[in-house]
């Protein structure tokens, strides 16, 4: 449950980018945001370093951006879940 990284290279402008805190909510049988980790409003041509762990079971973190299109993402960091959100 430590030592794993997840790097995000940004190769562009991205907008918004958060690093969010996700628990798993029973009433409303979902994960959900508790907190929000980190942020920043605006990445051009950088890289994002985040030290995490890749859990096999309930995922605990996601990160979010938007591209300056305005297209919305959204990447759970556990097995690879990228999804464009609209």
């Amino acid at each position: 449950m430590k030592g794993e990284f997840v790097e995000i290279i940004v190769d562009g402008e991205i907008k918004d980018f958060k690093h969010v805190e996700l628990k798993w909510d029973d009433k409303q049988n979902n994960l959900i945001e508790t907190r929000i980790i980190d942020k920043f409003d605006k990445l051009t041509h950088q890289t994002v370093v985040i030290k995490t762990y890749m859990p096999e079971g309930i995922p605990s973190e996601k990160i979010t951006w938007n591209t300056i299109s305005g297209e919305s993402f959204e990447f759970i960091i556990a097995e690879n879940d990228l999804k464009k959100l609209s």
